[in-house]
């Protein structure tokens, strides 16, 4: 865990609603795994729309600003578009990693933030437990996504 001890990623863990239902025990284990963390300054490109990298990244704590480009005519520079800010707890890139295709969007950090990534290698190496239990957590998650769009259609069209 680069930068950060064991016991400062299960107390991380523990804040985080993605890692609820784990126990602590689950906690642990998945904090001596080689997930990979990371710290990122204000600025910084996370992801990039376009590329090609299968993971999710879990927010463990500061803020994430996703936008996506829109494209132009010919010879002018893509439109970027802010879609959503995201704060410890979240999760993003989830599409990428399950999909097997290019980011949709791109991701910003927005000062000190402290990020969890999980790839497709590495949630193959999980226990087969904690597997299921992102797994569950990923499906959950997509079906929250869905129901917020459906009710933000909704709105729209009233």
């Amino acid at each position: 865990m680069k930068g950060l001890k064991q016991d400062q990623i299960i107390e991380l863990l523990g804040r985080i609603p993605f890692f609820k239902t784990f126990s602590a025990e689950e906690k642990k284990y998945f904090s001596s795994m080689d997930c990979n963390v990371y710290r990122y300054v204000g600025g910084e490109n996370i992801i990039k729309q376009g590329d090609e990298e299968y993971a999710l990244y879990i927010v463990l704590s500061g803020k994430i600003r996703i936008t996506r480009d829109i494209p132009r005519g010919p010879n002018q520079k893509p439109k970027e578009i802010f879609l959503t800010r995201l704060e410890a707890g979240a999760v993003f890139g989830e599409i990428s990693l399950l999909a097997r295709q290019p980011r949709t969007t791109s991701a910003y950090s927005e000062g000190e933030t402290i990020l969890a990534k999980i790839d497709g290698d590495f949630l193959e190496n999980l226990d087969p437990v904690l597997q299921n239990k992102i797994n569950k957590n990923l499906i959950s998650l997509l079906v929250q996504r869905l129901e917020d769009m459906n009710a933000q259609l909704m709105q729209f069209v009233r």
